[in-house]
Order: C-alpha cells, then structure tokens, then sequence
C-alpha cells in the first residue's frame, strides 16, 4: 500500500458486528477522508475478562460476512493470531510496520471510552501513534477540555437511529426469540441463526 494513505482503526468485540459499527465506520471514512477502514475483532479482550465472549472464530467470520461487498473495509484478524491478551498498543504497533511509515491512522472509539484510556496499556505511547476519531454516544457529550491535550482527534457524530443499536441488545433479541432485522447484516443474520449463536446465553 502506498504511503500517505490515512487509514481508520475499527477495534471491538464484534459480539456480534451490527449496522451501527458499519454506520460509525462510514461516517469516520467521509469525515476524515480515509482511504480504508480496518476492522479489528478482539482475541482475548483484557477489560472483558469476567465477561461471556462468543469464540472468535464466530466473531470473525461474521465480520467477513458484514463487510464482503465493501472494498473500504477491511478484517484485519491480527487479534485473533495473537496469543495471550490483547492490547491496543500492540496491535497499532503491527498496523504501522505492516503499512508502512508515512500512513495515517485513526483511532475510532465512543466517548464513553475516552475516560478509559489511561488504563491501557503504554496510552501516552499511543496518543502519539495515532489520530483518534471519538464518535458522540447521545447524552454523554464529554467535553473538550476533558480530553487528555496530547490527543489529536476530531469528532464523529452517531445519529439516533444507529445509537439505538448495540450487541447486547441482539444477543438478548434472539435469546428471546425476536427479530433482529434491521439490526445486523443478512448474512450475519443467517450465520446467527444457522449456528444457533445466543440462543443459550444465561
């Protein structure tokens, strides 16, 4: 890939990917003008330890399904590959050799994990490797001067139709046996639905 070419980082669990996290990643792409956006399906997420995580093969190949018909994003499943837990630093730390020097990178998160980022590992590291693209959730609305000043970012505006969307709200869907149209890609549907994923959750 050529150098120069500004490039959008999409982490999460993806349990499992919805319309939301497609909408957010298409409104970071026209508001920054990023030439790809990168998915990256968690591994093993550290600050989900005590937290139920479907298998990541289910994650990921259900990301794929998500995002076939779109040649501006991208799976990346270097999380998956890596052993033990998974850490932001390491994976944009890949992202940049595998890229190389010159490409731009921009972190996409929600506000509500903002207040998290000084318990990452090595965050002053990362606020210079990277741009961050904070995507307003509703009522929340941090302000500035509640952003760390070493942070480069701009915001990114959700609207209330895909705010309403989450992956607890469509697990919790099919456990109980109710629609998730409008809510995930088909294809993540039928996968959903083909193998029988949430249906068991306590």
């Amino acid at each position: 890939m050529d150098n120069g070419v500004k490039i959008g980082i999409l982490g999460g669990t993806f349990d499992p990917i919805h319309l939301g996290h497609l909408h957010l990643a298409n409104q970071a792409k026209i508001k920054l003008g990023l030439q790809k956006v990168l998915f990256v399906p968690a591994g093993d997420p550290w600050m989900k330890k005590n937290k139920y995580v479907t298998c990541s093969t289910h994650r990921l190949n259900m990301t794929y399904l998500a995002l076939e018909k779109d040649n501006d994003f991208l799976v990346d499943d270097l999380e998956i590959k890596r052993q033990g837990k998974s850490y932001t630093i390491d994976t944009i730390t890949e992202l940049k050799n595998k890229f190389g020097v010159g490409s731009v990178f921009y972190l996409i998160v929600g506000e509500d994990v903002v207040p998290q980022i000084p318990l990452w590992k090595d965050p002053s590291k990362i606020m210079r490797m990277v741009n961050w693209a904070i995507v307003r959730r509703g009522s929340l609305r941090l302000p500035d001067a509640s952003i760390d000043p070493e942070v480069k970012y701009k915001w990114i505006e959700n609207s209330e139709e895909f705010l309403a969307i989450s992956s607890s709200k469509i697990r919790k869907n099919v456990k109980e046996g109710l629609s998730i149209k409008k809510l995930v890609h088909t294809n993540v549907e039928k996968y959903i639905c083909e193998n029988r994923l949430y249906k068991d959750l306590d």
